[in-house]
């Protein structure tokens, strides 16, 4: 289930992803090697989406470090990332302004979050050794079975 969602937030990241891209000239004219990070984010969520979809091992570690990638050049962009000319507030208020920067920008916060739910969730399930656990709880007491 949490794999499910977590590809689909991939694909919904891909998606505002795009849309920047295709909708936002400004961009390409402007500041050209933002615009082609963005494009390699989008073909990044995409390959993450479908190995997540395929149950690819290390699937959930790279997403999560995709996300928190995406996520520190977005607001690093916020901070910094003006083309030569412009101003620092003016460029903040631009993409601040900006309904589909701000969703990728949240989007990346729920793939973060999700992710770490699943790898939380992947981590409380799994002893030190590697084996499985299963806490069988009556109520009189709570043994481990493995």
């Amino acid at each position: 289930m949490i794999r499910t969602v977590l590809a689909a937030e991939l694909v919904i990241s891909a998606l505002l992803g795009s849309w920047i891209l295709e909708s936002d000239q400004w961009l390409w004219s402007s500041a050209p090697s933002h615009a082609y990070g963005l494009l390699g984010f989008v073909i990044v969520d995409l390959a993450l989406a479908f190995a997540l979809a395929r149950g690819v091992s290390l699937s959930s570690e790279l997403t999560l470090v995709a996300a928190f990638t995406q996520a520190a050049a977005m607001l690093s962009d916020l901070v910094n990332g003006q083309p030569v000319g412009v101003s620092s507030a003016s460029f903040k208020g631009y993409l601040l302004g900006d309904g589909y920067y701000v969703a990728l920008l949240a989007i990346q916060f729920a793939v973060i979050l999700m992710g770490l739910e699943m790898e939380l969730a992947r981590f409380s399930h799994h002893h030190p050794d590697g084996s499985r656990s299963v806490r069988k709880s009556s109520r009189f007491s709570c043994e481990q079975v493995q």
